[in-house]
């Protein structure tokens, strides 16, 4: 988990992200389409991956406007991490179940080819 913390003078856009974030909370974009998985304490792991293993899909919205994150029936899952790393994980390797997907992809070709780089384990 990661916060932003805003000093003067870098308060330029302050506005313009803060109206941003609340059209993506109306409208159910992004980390906002999973019912309390945004909290006041940062974000509740638990929460998504109860709605994902419910398939409960009233909680969980799926964002159609990337179709490289939608391919359905891929399963290997592309990961950006906080060092801005492209790794991807395969089926049953030691993280796989608890990565969250940023891109699917269906071959190591295709993950490769996007600059992502397999995951040590």
């Amino acid at each position: 988990m990661s916060y932003a913390y805003i000093y003067d003078p870098n308060t330029k856009h302050v506005d313009w992200f803060k109206s941003i974030q609340k059209t993506a909370q109306q409208s159910a974009i992004g980390i906002w389409s999973v019912e309390d998985y945004v909290t006041n304490r940062g974000y509740d792991k638990d929460v998504y991956y109860a709605a994902i293993k419910k398939g409960n899909q009233s909680n969980v919205v799926e964002d159609k406007s990337n179709t490289n994150n939608n391919k359905g029936g891929c399963e290997i899952k592309g990961n950006i991490n906080s060092k801005g790393n492209k790794i991807y994980h395969m089926p049953g390797q030691r993280d796989y179940e608890n990565t969250i997907a940023e891109e699917m992809f269906c071959t190591e070709e295709e993950a490769k080819a996007a600059g992502f780089i397999p995951a040590k384990q």
